[in-house]
């Protein structure tokens, strides 16, 4: 059999295919059927679609309010928590004021140093607030001790009021430095501070040793506002200033303090003005009543050990 030539072959290629009459019939009723499926459908699916969109705008109307409500409850609470706080701040500011007042009184029954002399001291460094610390120095606490008077205090009376094992932990090096061997321990010494009794009691102690020789030094009893200045400056820049007032009244007070002045700029400067040292002692004794008059005497005749066991209670 001979084989067409090619341009008989693609011109057969390109007549119509004839499907037989029932089979096209049957072509056109499957698709008729369909296109009035989708004719059917489109309705349905349109409204579902215009629902849907409504009940996003309701949500969207609905959200705002819900949003409002819940900040309305966080706002509520917000004010039920101030006012809260508010009341058990003064909670405890009761607490702590009665707290500093026994603390005080203990004080004075241990040492017989006065407790009004021992309150106005507390008053002018920490406003009588236990947990005061100072923005300019290592102080904190009633007494606003420093980080190497407290440690100071500690070893020299710590055994005295239940402190024997925080004293015995620290040590003093030869040139004076008082530390510990474990840090821990320092810095649980160090805290002790926050106790008003122990701050209290300790600041009395330190006073009531340093009298004695301050009274040699000036040569008449001395003053509440003397063992201020002891409590400020310490027993020797304490000594160092009274001579001062005695003997030049009028010289600068930051001359003869130093660099104990920092932690205090306030006691010792005036607008910018440097104070004399008439003038500063004149101001420390006001703290005490008129002028240099003492309203009562320094010490009480009682002297009782508090341990720390009871200013725990």
């Amino acid at each position: 059999m001979r084989a067409l030539p090619a341009a008989m072959t693609a011109s057969l290629l390109l007549l119509p295919v004839a499907f037989p009459p029932a089979e096209a019939a049957q072509t056109r009723q499957t698709r008729a059927g369909s296109m009035a499926q989708k004719v059917k459908a489109s309705p349905a699916s349109a409204t579902t679609i215009r629902r849907a969109a409504a009940q996003r705008r309701d949500a969207r109307a609905v959200r705002p309010s819900a949003r409002g409500q819940s900040t309305q409850r966080i706002r509520a609470a917000h004010r039920e928590q101030q006012g809260s706080l508010s009341r058990s701040r003064e909670r405890t500011g009761e607490r702590g004021r009665n707290t500093v007042e026994v603390a005080l009184q203990r004080a004075e029954q241990s040492t017989g140093l006065s407790a009004y002399v021992l309150r106005q001291i507390a008053k002018r460094e920490s406003r009588l607030d236990p947990l005061a610390r100072s923005p300019s120095s290592s102080a904190r606490g009633l007494m606003q001790f420093t980080r190497d008077t407290w440690l100071e205090v500690v070893r020299d009376f710590g055994s005295q009021h239940g402190l024997a094992r925080q004293a015995a932990a620290l040590v003093t090096d030869r040139d004076g430095n008082i530390g510990a061997r474990n840090w821990r321990e320092l810095q649980a010494i160090l805290m002790l501070r926050d106790n008003p009794h122990l701050s209290a009691i300790l600041a009395a102690e330190r006073l009531k040793k340093a009298q004695p020789a301050l009274e040699e030094a000036i040569g008449r009893p001395a003053e509440p506002a003397d063992l201020y200045l002891v409590h400020l400056l310490g027993p020797t820049g304490a000594r160092r200033f009274l001579t001062a007032v005695r003997e030049t009244p009028d010289r600068s007070s930051l001359v003869v303090v130093g660099q104990a002045a920092k932690p205090n700029p306030g006691v010792f400067e005036r607008h910018g003005q440097v104070l004399p040292v008439k003038k500063v002692y004149e101001e420390v004794a006001e703290m005490f009543g008129t002028g240099l008059h003492q309203p009562e005497r320094l010490h009480r005749d009682s002297t009782l050990p508090v341990l720390i066991a009871d200013v725990d209670q």
